[in-house]
């Protein structure tokens, strides 16, 4: 989790350098998101479950323990964040996907070159019901 946190503040303060970011189990802290001024779009995959024990899938308080560290967005605001920085715009077929586990054929999805272009790809994924 403070590795995604971590890519999500490169991409907001080395957007010159950084081309691309991936966060694994991390969302953006609140205060981040309100001061994160990329200069140009940045190309972001999210990765995060929804029971994690440490960042909340709904966004809230992050707790250590009895320490807190912080609040965060919920990963849906934070795809969303990404989203509307970088101008995706909504087509109303396959081209949001919040991953909140990964389906069976993902790697096609991930693959196929219309599904990519600076947008966060955002899907909801049931193992019940695949």
């Amino acid at each position: 989790s403070n590795g995604a946190m971590m890519a999500y503040r490169l991409a907001c303060e080395l957007s010159k350098k950084i081309a691309a970011i991936a966060s694994v189990a991390g969302s953006m802290s609140e205060n981040l998101a309100l001061n994160c001024s990329p200069s140009k779009a940045i190309s972001v995959l999210v990765m995060h479950g929804m029971n994690d024990p440490l960042i909340p899938f709904d966004g809230g308080e992050v707790h250590f323990g009895r320490l807190m560290l912080g609040r965060v967005l919920s990963i849906s605001d934070t795809v969303k964040y990404w989203v509307n920085h970088n101008k995706c715009s909504y087509n109303g077929n396959k081209s949001y996907y919040l991953i909140s586990s990964f389906p069976k054929d993902i790697l096609s999805d991930i693959l196929n070159p219309t599904l990519v272009k600076h947008c966060v790809h955002y899907s909801e994924y049931d193992e019940d019901n695949p």
